[in-house]
This record gives structure tokens, sequence and C-alpha cells, in this order.
């Protein structure tokens, strides 16, 4: 995923790990640093199990009834 906020200036990548929890909910968590493409295996093993997960939600999204 590229980042315009690039290393000295450049381009600079960071990875995602996406999860699609519910067809209104997105939840991702990012990388904590910007490398250039050569690192992206390095760059994304430093997602941590405990890294912040960020949700975004479907505005107009359909109720879906609940489950439980």
């Amino acid at each position: 995923f590229p980042n315009s906020r690039g290393v000295h200036g450049g381009v600079c990548y960071r990875c995602l790990v996406i999860n699609d929890r519910h067809e209104n909910v997105l939840q991702y968590k990012e990388s904590p640093f910007c490398e250039d493409k050569n690192n992206l295996e390095y760059l994304c093993s430093q997602i941590t199990g405990d890294a912040q997960l960020y949700s975004l939600f479907r505005i107009d999204g359909v109720p879906d009834e609940c489950p439980f």
C-alpha cells in the first residue's frame, strides 16, 4: 500500500491486514512505519497481534437481524 509520506521525500509502503467482520464493517491493522518496496516482507512481519485495531463502518449499510 503506497504512502506519499515517504522516506527521504520518496514513496514508501505500509502493510495492512484487513478483515471483513460483517458486510458493514471492515477492521484493519497496519505496519508501524513506512519502508521501501524491497522490505515488504519485513514490514508485514512487524504487525503484531496486539497492534491497534481500526474499524470502518458503512454509514448507509443495511442492518442485519441479531444472530443471538
